[in-house]
């Protein structure tokens, strides 16, 4: 990994490992409207990445999430692509991340939009793209996905990104603004 590469994957990984784990294990722990309380085998997956009844083992969450994700799973790919871009069970490869976060995101799971957007912004794992961060962002933003209005607004705003994708930005930012601190 190359000194841009290296300083663009701390910036994109904003959260420490543990501080991943306690959102991802808040998802998934007791939402029982999430998709990996709906989907036994990944629930099964998560459990091994989390250490939730059984040990955690990266690679056995890896496999789980490859086995997933090449049968269709959008969920199962996000998470790949998230265990390919942090080598977490397997060898980092920011190509292969971006491989399986873009199959989340043709899924329009906002999640993989908003890493797979921030991956074109700084050009890791892919070509670097401001047009194809903007769509990403967009696409993140209109599926409600904080983090993408936030990002789009900055780009906007620093004349990175074309004022087109303001709406999408400005109907983020507003939803947020109304639901923060509310029960979505």
């Amino acid at each position: 990994m190359n000194e841009k590469e290296l300083d663009a994957s701390h910036e994109l990984d904003d959260l420490t490992e543990p501080e991943i784990m306690e959102a991802l294990s808040a998802l998934f722990g007791q939402d029982e409207t999430s998709s990996a309380s709906e989907d036994p085998q990944l629930s099964d997956a998560m459990g091994y990445f989390l250490g939730r009844g059984v040990e955690q083992s990266y690679p056995e969450a890896h496999s789980r999430f490859l086995e997933l994700a090449t049968k269709g799973s959008a969920d199962a790919q996000l998470y790949l692509g998230l265990c390919y871009f942090n080598g977490w069970g397997c060898k980092q490869s920011f190509t292969k991340a971006a491989e399986w976060l873009r199959k989340a995101a043709d899924q329009d799971v906002a999640e993989a939009e908003y890493r797979l957007g921030r991956m074109y912004l700084y050009g890791i794992g892919v070509k670097q793209s401001v047009d194809e961060t903007a769509i990403l962002l967009k696409n993140a933003s209109n599926n409600l996905h904080k983090d993408a209005g936030e990002l789009l607004t900055k780009l906007i705003n620093e004349g990175i990104v074309s004022e087109e994708y303001e709406d999408a930005a400005i109907a983020n930012l507003a939803f947020h603004a109304l639901f923060e601190g509310t029960d979505e």
